[in-house]
């Protein structure tokens, strides 16, 4: 390999890491945000939420999270939820987790979902997935 290939690969992989780094960060700070506007009684209810598994399906669940916001995307919201993760294995276990998924404008409406809300949320670590289950 010659002086350049290297300098080339070592930009590269710094520009990845460093992109990593600021997604990273910028999720960490917005989670903050929204665990800071909690209250004490929402704390605690999220941290007593059990996870409930259906026979069979050990590495998905369910459990209770709290919509903390709601962006407008015309028919629809991306809602942003917390919830206690009580299951997956990390350097979060037993701590708030942050939760995107989207909702119709009609499923709000009908099952009178808003910020503040308690709902169930569907967990799927493997998949990378999460919804609300009205």
């Amino acid at each position: 390999m010659d002086i350049l290939t290297i300098v080339l690969s070592g930009a590269l992989v710094g520009a990845v890491v460093g992109g990593f780094s600021v997604a990273i960060k910028k999720t960490n700070a917005a989670q903050k945000e929204l665990e800071n506007k909690l209250t004490e009684e929402q704390k605690m209810r999220l941290a007593e939420a059990q996870p409930r598994f259906e026979p069979g399906k050990d590495r998905e669940w369910t459990q209770e999270a709290l919509v903390c916001k709601m962006i407008d995307k015309g028919n629809r919201y991306h809602v942003k939820l917390l919830w206690h993760n009580k299951v997956i294995q990390n350097a979060t276990l037993n701590e708030l987790q942050i939760a995107d998924t989207k909702l119709s404008k009609e499923d709000a409406d009908t099952h009178n979902v808003r910020e503040g809300s308690f709902v169930t949320l569907w967990i799927n670590p493997e998949k990378a997935s999460c919804k609300i289950v009205l």
